[in-house]
């Protein structure tokens, strides 16, 4: 008995893991289908959501579900044609004989990677409810269904694997227009099991993620200079924080903030006197907070902290206390920039609305 309850705590275990796995896979860089019919289809609409959530099941039984971050070129579809329908009786049963043929699609060439014809019979005591049994009664896990899967995913492969010198040509042309971060996502979208072609997606992904930031660099260099001109340090400052050490450009800008930082020490070294001398310490606690420790004026600032000490002592008999903050302007990180490039490239992939894409994908079969 305990080793047959030691063997059903495993397959718990081993089964609440691989669900999990499945959900906590990335959707980048895998292969993922999407269950959309076509906007012509035949099926009652009643019985239209009861079949796109069987086809949800197959891929997501099958490891091959994804979310709206996916990747939306390739769908599974369905058709279903009516062998012959009756009702068996005066209780209004009625019987549905159908075929339901599967596809595997491309829907950016409108292309059949994939398909598989079953025979399916269901019951009801009305016509949708027979329906709805028969679509039931598909089995995801069938062999048929195995195969025709895999057949589909073989040609996805196939796909990318032919086509992979132009998807990178491709994503370095977007580049040149400054479209970056859908160059990323293109590149993103190449599945790790094609393997030559995501190691040359992940190289050209460092390549334009550097041009990113490079374009974005001058772009902020040119937004902050703007700005100092017009005396608006603090944005100009906030714009030079946000550019990346890894920019070719980040020596200019740290050196430009510099001259932003030396300029606001001035500016509130001024102020937190004036407000010393009318004795408004929470005027100069906010003045002298604005002053990084590394400025210019960062031992004046700790002379007038020393003198507040003492006004504060002797006008009132109270301990004012502050510290120079130690401010840091790399509050921009990234960890490495193939992950900054993917991230970028999920995040564009989450931007696109779906819908566009399938609102006219029509039969093609």
């Amino acid at each position: 008995m305990l080793k047959y309850l030691i063997i059903l705590i495993l397959t718990i275990c081993n089964f609440s893991f691989a669900q999990n796995k499945i959900v906590n896979s990335n959707d980048f860089s895998r292969i993922t289908l999407n269950a959309i019919l076509p906007v012509d289809t035949k099926v009652p609409i009643d019985s239209r959501v009861f079949l796109e959530n069987k086809l949800n099941q197959i891929i997501t039984y099958n490891g091959l579900g994804g979310t709206n971050l996916s990747n939306s070129r390739f769908i599974i579809s369905a058709s279903l044609n009516e062998i012959n329908n009756e009702q068996l009786s005066e209780s209004l049963q009625f019987y549905y004989n159908l075929d339901v043929v599967l596809y595997i699609v491309d829907v950016f060439e409108n292309n059949i990677f994939s398909t598989t014809s079953l025979n399916i019979k269901g019951v009801g005591n009305t016509q949708i409810k027979a329906y709805n049994d028969a679509i039931k009664r598909i089995d995801p896990q069938s062999n048929a269904i195995q195969i025709f899967l895999n057949n589909g995913k073989a040609k996805i492969v196939e796909l990318y694997n032919k086509d992979c010198d132009f998807i990178q040509s491709s994503a370095h042309r977007l580049a040149k227009l400054n479209k970056f971060d859908e160059a990323l996502y293109n590149l993103e979208l190449v599945p790790k099991v094609c393997s030559s072609c995501y190691n040359a997606s992940s190289i050209s992904m460092i390549e334009i993620y550097k041009q990113k930031i490079n374009f974005e660099c001058q772009t902020l260099l040119a937004k902050s200079k703007g700005l100092i001109s017009v005396d608006n340090y603090d944005e100009a400052g906030k714009t030079l924080s946000t550019i990346t050490p890894n920019a070719d450009c980040f020596k200019e800008a740290q050196a430009i903030l510099k001259e932003v930082k030396d300029h606001k020490c001035s500016i509130n070294l001024g102020k937190a006197k004036g407000a010393l001398a009318s004795y408004d310490f929470d005027g100069v606690s906010k003045y002298l907070s604005e002053i990084p420790v590394d400025s210019k004026c960062g031992d004046d600032a700790n002379k007038i902290i020393e003198e507040a000490k003492n006004v504060a002592l002797k006008k009132d008999s109270r301990e004012w206390k502050f510290k120079l903050k130690i401010q840091n302007d790399e509050n921009f990180n990234r960890n490495s920039a193939i992950d900054a490039a993917r991230a970028i490239g999920v995040a564009f992939g989450k931007s696109q609305p779906k819908t566009n894409i399938y609102n006219n994908f029509r039969s093609i079969w």
